[in-house]
């Protein structure tokens, strides 16, 4: 299998080596890492329908990574909450897909952190205009050593509300 050495380090370009430590690790398959997350969950009845993790002030949470031939899988388990998408790097885009949705975001490298901007979003392969789907914004900062970092996912819609909003520290074991 010949794979891109990290297809991360490649989409960032020279700001790569301006990150912190710990979020160029968090961006660098192959990964095994762990922590513990706050999780937030909003009150609209119809998230009941949506597999979201669970939440929480203290839920512990695994991340592996993957380069794949496709790209890069990310495994995440919520206590014991398995989510499983693929990331496929795309110029300078990431199209992640989960289930039936696939999500374009745009890395942002903002002096040693990392933000993922929501650019676009897809339902079983239909666009759906930006102002009626969901809005993502993910922020990657530095940890509190070289081998972790802090994770700041906020997600959204306009009708629904607050989806998820989940923060914590993550390490590299």
């Amino acid at each position: 299998m010949n794979l891109v050495s990290n297809p991360y380090e490649e989409m960032a370009g020279p700001a790569w080596a301006t990150l912190a430590p710990g979020v160029r690790l968090a961006h660098s398959p192959p990964l095994s890492a762990t922590g513990v997350l706050r999780i937030l969950k909003g009150t609209n009845r119809l998230l009941r329908f949506i597999a979201l993790p669970p939440p929480g002030d203290a839920v512990a949470t695994t991340l592996e990574l993957e380069q794949v031939p496709e790209g890069v899988k990310w495994t995440r388990t919520f206590d014991g909450m398995r989510a499983v998408s693929l990331h496929m790097i795309r110029g300078h885009e990431i199209q992640e897909r989960a289930g039936p949705f696939r999500l374009a975001l745009r890395m942002v490298v903002d002096g040693q952190s990392v933000w993922h901007r929501h650019i676009g979003t897809w339902f079983l392969g239909v666009p759906i205009p930006k102002a009626l789907g969901p809005q993502v914004k993910g922020h990657v900062s530095p940890g509190s050593d070289d081998r972790s970092w802090r994770i700041d996912v906020k997600i959204w819609h306009f009708l629904l509300g607050p989806i998820c909003h989940y923060q914590g520290e993550i390490r590299a074991v």
